[in-house]
């Protein structure tokens, strides 16, 4: 994981190398507590019905959903009954912005997608250097 720093103080962590459910898991548990969570990117067809109970359970209050792997974990949060905050970008960018808009000084924001960057991207990396200078620019 990388460690960003903005100049209001908040944090945001790039773990775009996460793409399945159990390394955001992890991460989520090094970095506790993570209020703001990005998921999202190619739909592989991974069970996210156990995951998302756990994120579910836990201390993040937002989700910023995106792309086809994003939007059907969006649509399981529907059949649930939380007191998250969840949107939805088709765009990888419009939920990181969105994500930054969300956070506050001293909370985390986290990319741990726990889904593939090939839809939007030709790897985890170049998603990862998008997530930070997205982050960067503000």
């Amino acid at each position: 994981m990388e460690k960003i720093v903005t100049q209001s103080g908040r944090i945001f962590y790039n773990d775009s190398i996460a793409t399945i459910p159990e390394a955001t898991l992890a991460a989520i548990e090094a970095l506790n507590p993570v209020t703001t969570l990005i998921l999202g990117g190619m739909d592989r067809g991974l069970p996210y019905d156990k995951f998302l109970t756990q994120i579910f359970s836990g201390n993040v209050n937002t989700i910023c959903f995106y792309g086809d792997a994003g939007l059907r974990m969006y649509e399981e949060t529907h059949k649930r009954t939380h007191n998250k905050h969840l949107f939805y970008h088709q765009e990888f960018e419009q939920s990181v912005r969105h994500a930054i808009s969300l956070t506050a000084k001293d909370e985390i924001c986290l990319l741990s997608p726990a889904a593939s960057s090939y839809d939007q991207f030709k790897n985890f990396e170049e998603r990862g250097e998008a997530f930070r200078k997205i982050v960067v620019e503000g």
